[in-house]
């Protein structure tokens, strides 16, 4: 089971509204934090650890495409779940993908979708031990 996230977006009422759900997701309310940068992403990154990072693409600022390029850098296996507007053949996104996000997750964002997604990236980290 995931224990800990990280979202990111520019937006108080997404980062509220994936908190929530997150939470009803199983991820334990004190596990979740929130940047509305990309520079406190990467800084709450090298702090926290998290098994997830949820990320918005579009941001003033260190982008969501800066700031993925940081972490995978940082951690290679970090599992980035891209939170974005932007169509899924958008060469941004494209980018990220082949990086290595673990997915896409279309805005608006929907609770059953981020539960999909979660129990995907749970059942793969499963199956390469990471998690116990």
């Amino acid at each position: 089971m995931l224990r800990n996230a990280l979202v990111v977006d520019d937006s108080p009422t997404i980062r509220l509204a994936l908190r929530s759900m997150l939470q009803r997701a199983g991820i334990p309310e004190g596990g979740i934090v929130d940047a509305d940068t990309g520079e406190m992403a990467v800084r709450l990154f090298g702090e926290r650890n998290p098994d997830v990072v949820f990320l918005d693409i579009e941001m003033p600022g260190l982008d969501g495409e800066a700031v993925a390029t940081e972490l995978l850098r940082v951690r290679p296996t970090a599992k980035l779940i891209l939170t974005t507007g932007l169509e899924r053949n958008d060469p941004r996104v494209r980018r990220l993908v082949s990086l290595g996000a673990f997915d896409v997750v279309e805005k608006p964002l929907r609770r059953e979708r981020i539960e999909d997604v979660l129990r995907l990236l749970d059942e793969s980290e499963r199956e390469a031990g990471r998690i116990r």
